[in-house]
């Protein structure tokens, strides 16, 4: 799972890190999220398909060296741009941007890698 917890100065912070290189995606615009989509039935309303996140520059290896089989025409690999679904998951729970800022005060003492 790419979601990981890091801690940073005794506070805890959410990250992500590659599936593939195992390093953390700091940019949201370099980053893909993939998933495995069965072609045969179609898509199903609510269906949900585990997915995994990489760097750009390791998508197309990672996707090749996960599943090196040739694809047998039952599957295709899907992608979104990261920060495409960042936004969407904003979006999906209903983010309020002031609200968290007000409770997240002392996030302006982070310090970026």
């Amino acid at each position: 799972m790419s979601l990981k917890i890091r801690i940073l100065e005794g506070n805890s912070y959410p990250v992500i890190i590659c599936d593939h290189c195992g390093e953390t995606i700091t940019d949201a615009e370099g980053g893909n999220t993939v998933w495995r989509e069965p072609l045969k039935g179609g898509r199903s309303e609510g269906q949900l398909y585990t997915v995994q996140h990489t760097h750009k520059k390791c998508n197309w290896e990672f996707m090749n060296r996960r599943f090196p089989e040739p694809n047998d025409g039952t599957w295709n690999w899907m992608s979104h741009e990261l920060q495409d679904d960042l936004f969407m998951l904003l979006v999906n729970t209903r983010y309020d941007a002031k609200e968290a800022k007000r409770k997240m005060g002392w996030t302006e003492r982070i310090t970026w890698e």
